[in-house]
C-alpha cells in the first residue's frame, strides 16, 4: 500500500502504543501513515483496510480535526468495500462456502459498520450533547413549572393538552420525570445512523425515529433534517430528542396524531386525550417555557 506523504501535514497522525500490531507496512516509529488513495496497486478492500486501521486509531476529536476531503475518502473507502463485502454475503445464499471464508466476510462486515458509525458519531457528537444539555433545561424548567403550577402554568399546558386538570399535570410529570432521567443516561453512544435503519427510505424528509419497544438500548436513529435543525427552540435538535424520547413505551408511548404547531392546537381544543399523547404536543409543551 502507498502512502500518502502529505498525511502527516494534514494532522491526521497517530500514536500508537504498540507498533508492531500491524499486519501491513502502515505503521512506522508508533506513527500511523495515511494510505494515497486511488494507488493503482490497491484493491478496494487494501484501501479500506488501511481506512479502517487510521480510525480505530484517532479519537472523536482527531476525526473531527480530519480535512471534510479527507473524512469524507476515508468514509468512500469504507462504504465501498462495505458495498462489495455485502454482495459476497448476499450471494452465498445456498451455497457451500468454507467455514474460513463465511468469518472473513462477517468480520469485515462488522469492522465496516463498527468504523463508518464511528465516523458518523465523531462528526455529530458536538451537536448532539449540545441537544442532550439543551434539552435537560427545559425538561427541569418545565418540571418546576409543574410543581409551581400558577395561572400562567396552567395556561400554558392548556395551550398545549386543552385541559389543566390534575390527571393530566400527573401524567405530564412522570413523563418529564422519566425523560430526565434517560436524558441523564444517554450517551453518544444511544445515537445512531438513521439512514441505516428500517425507515432509510424516509431519511431526506425525517429529523429522527426510534423503535418504542427499544427500552434497553433506547437508540436515537438521526437523519438528514437533524443535522439542519437549530440548535434550540422550534423543530429544534433538542426538541427532537424530546418528541423521539417521548415514543419509548417505558418513557410515554406517545403517538403521531398530529404534526407542526398549529396542529397540535387544534389536537388540543379538539381532543385533549390524543394531545396528552401526541409526541409534537409534548416536545413543543416543553420548548415553551417562561
Amino acid at each position: 500500500m502507498a502512502l500518502d506523504p502529505d498525511c502527516l501535514s494534514q494532522g491526521d497522525k497517530v500514536i500508537i502504543p504498540n507498533p508492531g500490531f500491524s499486519r501491513n507496512n502502515n505503521i512506522k516509529n508508533g506513527v500511523l501513515k495515511c494510505v494515497q488513495s486511488g494507488t493503482p496497486g490497491d484493491t478496494i478492500e487494501q484501501k479500506a483496510e488501511a481506512a479502517v486501521i487510521i480510525i480505530e486509531n484517532l479519537s472523536p476529536e482527531g476525526i473531527r480535526n480530519l480535512s471534510t476531503n479527507r473524512r469524507k475518502r476515508l468514509r468512500d473507502e469504507i462504504a465501498a468495500a462495505q458495498k462489495i463485502n455485502n454482495k459476497k454475503i448476499s450471494a452465498t445464499a445456498g451455497r457451500y462456502i468454507p467455514q474460513e471464508e463465511m468469518r472473513k466476510m462477517h468480520r469485515a462486515k462488522l469492522s465496516y459498520e463498527k468504523t463508518l458509525l464511528k465516523i458518523w458519531r465523531a462528526k455529530r457528537e458536538p451537536d448532539i450533547k449540545n441537544a442532550l444539555d439543551e434539552q435537560k433545561k427545559t425538561l427541569e424548567a418545565k418540571k418546576q413549572e409543574l410543581q409551581r403550577w400558577d395561572d400562567t402554568d396552567k395556561a400554558t399546558f392548556r395551550k398545549w393538552f386543552g385541559t389543566d386538570g390534575e390527571p393530566a399535570r400527573k401524567q405530564i410529570e412522570e413523563m418529564v420525570d422519566k425523560m430526565l432521567n434517560l436524558n441523564k443516561n444517554t450517551t453518544i453512544d444511544n445515537f445512531v445512523d438513521g439512514r441505516d435503519g428500517f425507515l432509510s427510505h424516509h431519511v431526506s424528509t425525517t429529523y429522527a425515529f426510534v423503535q418504542p419497544n427499544d427500552t434497553f438500548f433506547h437508540n436515537v436513529h438521526l437523519c438528514h433534517l437533524f443535522d439542519k435543525a437549530p440548535a434550540t427552540g422550534t423543530d429544534s435538535k433538542a426538541e427532537t430528542l424530546t418528541h423521539e424520547m417521548s415514543h419509548f413505551s417505558d418513557i410515554g408511548d406517545t403517538d403521531d396524531h398530529a404534526y407542526g404547531v398549529r396542529s397540535c392546537k387544534r389536537l388540543a381544543k379538539k381532543k385533549p386525550s390524543d394531545a396528552l399523547n401526541n409526541a409534537d404536543s409534548f416536545a413543543y409543551y416543553c420548548s415553551d417555557s417562561r
